[in-house]
Parts: structure tokens; sequence; C-alpha cells
């Protein structure tokens, strides 16, 4: 199944179903010979989308993470996540049987180094 859909003449629309039960659809031009694809665009849209996140935010990592770097984030939005949920945090205190206060305290301790020091990194020499 496929069809061929005009939109204000500048260029058309074309949708296609193959067997396999995927949809592709292309760009097609009205002045020009090549095709756009609409899969290539939304896969470079996507990679620039997290691009921008991994520079917005520290905690979504990016391709040179290691294990150890990503743990710590981890751990460290595990401890605020604890603190800013009242419910949570009353429900430590409760079963440490410390006062909230004393709770907030150690957990903000263990945001310092949650997962240790740091491996050695070995030389590239």
């Amino acid at each position: 199944m496929s069809g061929i859909f005009g939109l204000k003449e500048l260029f058309y629309l074309k949708v296609s179903v193959p067997a396999e039960g995927t949809l592709a659809v292309s760009f097609v031009l009205a002045n020009t010979v090549g095709l756009i694809s609409a899969r290539m665009t939304d896969r470079y849209n996507i990679h620039s989308q997290l691009e921008h996140l991994q520079s917005k935010y520290i905690g979504t990592g990016h391709a040179d993470t290691s294990k150890w770097e990503w743990l710590v984030n981890q751990h460290r939005d595990s401890y605020c996540s604890y603190m800013g949920h009242f419910d949570l945090l009353n429900y430590f205190s409760v079963a440490e049987n410390e006062s909230k206060a004393r709770v907030r305290f150690n957990l903000m301790e263990k945001m310092l180094q949650p997962c240790g020091p740091p491996a050695d990194k070995p030389d590239d020499a």
C-alpha cells in the first residue's frame, strides 16, 4: 500500500507500507530529483537532542562515561530523590530510629563519595 499526497505544491509526501509492516515516509521536493528520507532526519534529530541533553545535564552521561562515574551519578540522584520526597525521608527515619534531620545529614554526607574514591586510570603511553 502506498500513496502520494501533495502539500502546498512545494513537495510531495510519499507514504508506503512494505510487507514487513514498517512505515516508510519520503519527502519528494517538486523541483529536485533527490529524496530526503524521514528515517535519516529522525535519526539526526534524536542524535542532536541527545547531545543537547548530555551537554545540559551532567547525569545523562556521554560516550566516555566510565562505570564509576555512572554509578556515582545514580547514587547521587537516588539520595537527592530520598531527601526530596518527604514520605521516603520519614520512612528512613523510622526504620533507622533516627531523626529526620540526622537522616538528611547522613544522606548529604553519602553524596560526597557514594562509591568510594575513583579508580586509578591506566596510563596510555
